[in-house]
């Protein structure tokens, strides 16, 4: 008695994506050797064995592929009976032939992955002017580069590596000098240093040359308003309302040393509200990473403070530390650039992995107005490259414990890490989504 699998109530079907970013996450089984149970009875990846998954749906390890058996001809099953834990499911060439075609109408329509919004918060004090070592340059030596002098080639050259689809946005603080500053003076961080999140194009754009040019001509200015800084960032990526992975890029070479609203500057100013914003802000859906350059290892207050620590703590908090870092050192949980022996060249690495993390997302968006995505009506497939093809199942918990996919704050598919893995190691692969198509297995 033959079984089929089928999708019903065909609306499009999106397909895409070549690479994600390499994360960490739930277990997963990429070999097809072993097998992968999720959480609260979730179905799992078969190898040559089988398994139960959640609802009463039997998992049978068939030459490679699953069947998925809930009752003999006439006894339907939906998503939900499929769970809602995440996981995933092994589908043969002709299961993934009949979820696309046979309901769904052929009604394809194909996306690409949402490109990331970044904001650069970057530290342009007047200690950014001094020698790597933190010493002041003498005005006639004319062969000493300062740290902003070596962080300008750089920083354009990572801008010059980013694709033509990221948006990018920029805030350099101090705009003014803290003297001018504080109460009745202005602010010390405000838009006159600040530019807005835009595409950035190709090359030769508007915004390319834009942010070139700011890079360029921004001057070095009195005080570190870190605080302030931050979260006129922060304010930055809030003016941008459309879709993305939203990240902010803070680079500084010291201790902040004023306190928020333009506080008096004194040598450093405790950092944890810092932290706290940058706590509150990847609550918000926005990470952090943080690049301390040279002359963050230390501050002005004598003795001098190594202030390293808050720059991983705000990693840590910003969600983009590593694994096994510590913010006691010697492997720190922020981008340190203290010890580099060229600061130009680990400048340019930390710039183009940060670069590598953000751009190779995985999240797709929904067709434009459709509705909020049903998670058992979203049907996603992860098509390797060797013509397997497994359903990713998603998570309602959004844990991400055992893969899967969620559902982002704009109404996006946004795979696990583990997923995410899982296709970047294909360079092959595809995947593909479907929005309302209820499977159903008879």
């Amino acid at each position: 008695m033959s079984r089929t699998y089928h999708a019903v109530k065909a609306v499009p079907l999106l397909a895409c994506l070549v690479g994600c970013s390499p994360t960490s996450g739930g277990a997963s089984d990429q070999n097809g050797t072993g097998s992968v149970q999720g959480a609260g009875g979730a179905p799992v990846v078969p190898g040559a064995g089988g398994a139960t998954g959640s609802g009463g749906a039997v998992i049978l390890g068939s030459g490679g592929h699953t069947l998925l058996d809930v009752g003999e001809d006439g006894a339907g099953g939906s998503p939900a009976s499929l769970g809602t834990n995440g996981g995933y499911i092994e589908l043969s060439a002709e299961q993934v032939a009949d979820i696309e075609s046979s309901q769904c109408d052929g009604d394809i329509a194909t996306v690409e992955p949402i490109p990331p919004v970044l904001e650069f918060v970057v530290d342009v004090s007047n200690s950014m002017g001094q020698d790597v070592n933190g010493v002041d340059i003498a005005l006639d030596d004319t062969t000493t580069l300062s740290k902003w002098e070596i962080t300008q080639p750089a920083f354009k050259a990572s801008l010059d590596a980013l694709g033509d689809d990221v948006l990018v946005g920029m805030q350099f603080f101090p705009s003014n000098d803290s003297g001018i500053g504080g109460p009745g003076g202005g602010a010390c961080v405000d838009a006159t240093t600040a530019y807005p999140i835009a595409v950035l194009g190709p090359a030769g754009s508007t915004q390319r040359t834009t942010l070139a040019t700011a890079i360029d001509t921004t001057p070095l200015k009195l005080g570190t308003p870190t605080e302030d800084a931050y979260t006129a960032g922060i304010q930055n990526l809030a003016a941008y309302t459309g879709p993305g992975n939203k990240f902010i890029v803070l680079v500084t070479d010291g201790a902040p040393s004023q306190t928020a609203g333009c506080g008096p500057l004194v040598n450093s100013v405790p950092p944890e509200p810092i932290v706290a914003a940058v706590t509150a802000a990847k609550a918000d859906g926005v990470g952090t990473f943080v690049i301390g350059s040279p002359g963050s290892q230390t501050s002005m207050d004598m003795p001098p403070k190594d202030m390293r620590y808050w720059l991983s703590d705000a990693a840590l908090a910003g969600g983009t530390a590593p694994d096994g870092c510590s913010s006691a050192g010697p492997n720190y949980c922020h981008l340190d650039m203290t010890t580099a022996p060229d600061f130009a060249a680990a400048l340019s690495t930390a710039l183009a992995g940060i670069a590598d993390a953000v751009v190779k997302t995985c999240s797709f968006a929904a067709p434009e107005n459709a509705a909020q995505l049903d998670l058992e009506a979203t049907t996603v497939i992860f098509k390797k490259s060797d013509q397997t093809a497994v359903l990713v199942l998603p998570d309602a918990d959004a844990d991400c414990a055992t893969g899967g996919w969620t559902r982002g704050p704009n109404n996006e598919v946004v795979l696990c890490p583990a997923t995410c893995d899982l296709v970047n190691a294909d360079p092959g692969a595809q995947v593909s989504m479907s929005i309302g198509c209820n499977i159903v297995i008879k």
